[in-house]
């Protein structure tokens, strides 16, 4: 009897513990922005009498990989390996960085993202997504190294702003109108600035041959359990 109920809990932390092979359909926004130019990224302080480009851009991935310095590529969201995205079914966060001169007065503030048309810079399964934007605590450094809490910050903290994405959006420059809370992070900032930028929903979660493993050995040992008392 006590071999038989090993048995079965090494089934079900087997079910646990082993990842199954996934396919899933991407749902992101601002991807296809590899090798695209500086301008592709702007900051545009009050109403355009400055406009700046971002020195630095890319993303963490779920795992708390990064694209690294210089790849520029800003894709924020599910990256499917079902569809024409091709990737590896991590999301992604992005992340802007600009560096500003001391002594500027910041009465507004937006951030300017093309979205490329073909390939589609959104796809998702869904007609629409929601875009976030954060505030970020190592501006400086990001991209430099991969990190987890950075994949991490640049969806959490202090939010800079919520934003509806479509696929309409394809094609075309989209000006993202920061909040207060950017405003006064702005007018406080010396030096580098940055932003993170997230997609809601995404997450991963077990497919359903998992689940059903899953439930089927919690069943057997509660059985056990049962026929024990």
């Amino acid at each position: 009897m006590r071999r038989s109920r090993l048995a079965a809990l090494a089934a079900v932390l087997s079910v646990l513990t082993v990842q199954p092979l996934r396919a899933d359909p991407s749902n992101h926004m601002w991807a296809w922005t590899t090798g695209g130019p500086a301008t592709w990224s702007q900051l545009v302080l009050n109403g355009g009498a400055l406009v700046l480009n971002a020195s630095r851009r890319g993303w963490y991935e779920s795992t708390g990989g990064t694209n690294g310095v210089g790849i520029n590529n800003y894709i924020a969201g599910k990256c499917g390996s079902s569809d024409v995205c091709n990737g590896g079914d991590e999301v992604h966060r992005n992340f802007f960085v600009f560096e500003l001169r001391p002594g500027l007065a910041i009465t507004s503030a937006e951030l300017r993202l093309w979205n490329p048309l073909s390939p589609p810079g959104f796809l998702a399964t869904s007609s629409s997504l929601t875009y976030s934007l954060w505030d970020v605590t190592n501006a400086g450094a990001l991209g430099s190294a991969n990190s987890l809490a950075d994949y991490a910050d640049l969806g959490s903290g202090v939010g800079y702003g919520s934003f509806s994405v479509d696929a309409s959006m394809n094609g075309t420059f989209q000006n993202l109108a920061l909040n207060a809370n950017a405003l006064a992070s702005l007018n406080s900032a010396q030096g580098f600035w940055g932003v993170g930028g997230a997609i809601d929903g995404g997450q991963v979660v077990p497919e359903p041959s998992t689940m059903v493993l899953l439930g089927s050995g919690l069943v057997a040992v509660v059985g056990m359990v049962r026929r024990r008392r």
